[in-house]
């Protein structure tokens, strides 16, 4: 398609040719952000699964929870990822914000050692207890990531404590 473009005043015209239909309809698809494809069922297994497990305060905190679309954050994330470990790396970031948010209850050094215990328990130096859903919820996730990459399980789990011991400090 082609416009035609005249000023009056000065006599100079321009044309500029358009993009068709077909070819703005294929710069939309192409803005449109990529997401895995098993985002909506990634999303109701993890929302079911933190729902079921975390100690949450009351039913506001948990209608929060979902409304905050964590267990869609992953499937945006990484949207080519493989379809059995985007339901592990959602529910680890479902996890670790919600051990985030508990954070702020904590001092700095009260913060630290919780994320120091919990890390322990992740490495295997103790046993998680099965009534901090926090411990065993997590100990969990890293033993499923285990199963798949036993190597770039320690790598995750140094990443997951930086971040959180960075959000401690920030919290404080």
């Amino acid at each position: 398609m082609t416009v035609s473009l005249a000023r009056a005043d000065s006599g100079v015209g321009h044309t500029l040719k358009s993009a068709s239909k077909e070819q703005y309809s294929q710069c939309e698809e192409q803005e449109q952000p990529m997401i895995h494809p098993l985002v909506r069922d990634v999303k109701m297994q993890v929302d079911e699964y933190v729902l079921q497990n975390w100690d949450f305060q009351d039913d506001d905190s948990r209608r929060e929870f979902v409304g905050q679309n964590i267990s869609s954050v992953a499937s945006y994330y990484f949207p080519s990822a493989l379809d059995d470990r985007i339901y592990l790396v959602s529910r680890l970031l479902a996890v670790l914000f919600l051990i985030a948010e508990s954070l702020i209850q904590f001092d700095i050094d009260d913060g630290e050692e919780y994320i120091e215990a919990l890390e322990d328990a992740v490495k295997g130096h103790w046993l998680p207890d099965e009534s901090i859903p926090a411990v065993w919820m997590l100990c969990g996730i890293f033993d499923e990531i285990r199963a798949q990459d036993y190597m770039l399980a320690d790598d995750i789990i140094e990443t997951a404590f930086a971040h959180l011991r960075r959000f401690a400090t920030l919290e404080s």
